[in-house]
């Protein structure tokens, strides 16, 4: 059985070679910016997307020998610098719990997502609890249908259609599939929480999106991908990376640029979710 340690050195090592890799990819990631203000970019004016996924449990930062990575306190610091402010869109793909995370923690969780001020939270089928205490808590952000919903930032309009194996997501009416055709919107999103053989059939019936972001996948480094011409990210797993998506649109068709960022150990804890998550143990 592979140690804390050796998963985390491991995964480590993997995704510094996909950044490299990454960097020649026209819609690729590439490395992780050094100085933790990447989002400072005062001429930015397109759509900043910043995105999570495959947490598996890893609320809390790791105690392993790399250090302390990972967790929903450091990562809300991550958030905060590399925000745009309006012109942000902050979405997580599920994947949030695993089953060793004690139902009595779910409600610390889920009020330090809502700290972390997501435009949507979408539940993988392992997230079913976690969800209903998101209900119970009256958390409007948390996506439990497939939509799609619209999301006005700065001067666009983002259409995001949602789907996930915690609800039933194949079997779409003929007038959820007529509202999926991007109308006057200037992005199309698919955020989906599936397994990997499920997205081509969906492309295969549905509108194309112009970029779909797939939690589940349990890749070890974010991966991007392309289906039938569509453009898919993928997070890494445990909660390590956050992905940074620039999307900007001076050439007609969106152009999108991504960048990895990895919660690691220089990323300071935000002290209120730190305070939020104190009861829950870390891993």
């Amino acid at each position: 059985m592979i140690n804390s340690g050796d998963k985390l050195a491991r995964n480590f090592i993997l995704n510094t070679a996909f950044c490299l890799l990454g960097m020649l990819l026209v819609f690729g990631c590439s490395g992780p910016k050094q100085d933790g203000k990447a989002g400072a970019e005062s001429v930015f004016t397109g759509i900043q997307v910043l995105v999570t996924g495959n947490s598996n449990g890893m609320i809390q930062p790791c105690d392993c020998e790399l250090g302390p990575l990972g967790g929903l306190a450091k990562r809300k610091t991550l958030f905060d610098s590399l925000s745009v402010g309006s012109h942000t869109i902050r979405l997580e793909l599920g994947g949030i719990v695993d089953p060793l995370t004690p139902a009595t923690s779910y409600p610390a969780i889920v009020a330090a997502l809502d700290s972390l001020c997501y435009d949507l939270v979408l539940p993988g089928e392992g997230d079913k609890g976690l969800w209903a205490e998101a209900r119970l808590q009256k958390q409007k952000q948390w996506q439990g249908q497939t939509g799609p919903v619209y999301l006005t930032h700065g001067d666009y309009v983002v259409q995001v259609a949602a789907f996930s194996d915690a609800w039933g997501y194949s079997e779409l009416s003929p007038k959820q599939q007529n509202s999926m055709k991007a109308g006057n919107v200037d992005l199309s999103l698919w955020i989906t929480h599936v397994p990997d053989d499920s997205l081509m059939p969906l492309l295969q019936r549905l509108p194309h999106p112009d970029l779909i972001l797939a939690g589940g996948s349990q890749m070890t480094s974010p991966q991007p991908d392309t289906l039938l011409g569509v453009p898919v990210q993928r997070p890494g797993i445990d909660g390590m990376d956050l992905l940074e998506l620039k999307i900007s649109f001076s050439g007609g068709e969106p152009e999108i640029r991504c960048n990895v960022h990895w919660v690691d150990e220089t990323i300071q804890e935000d002290e209120t979710i730190h305070n939020i998550l104190a009861g829950v143990a870390r891993r």
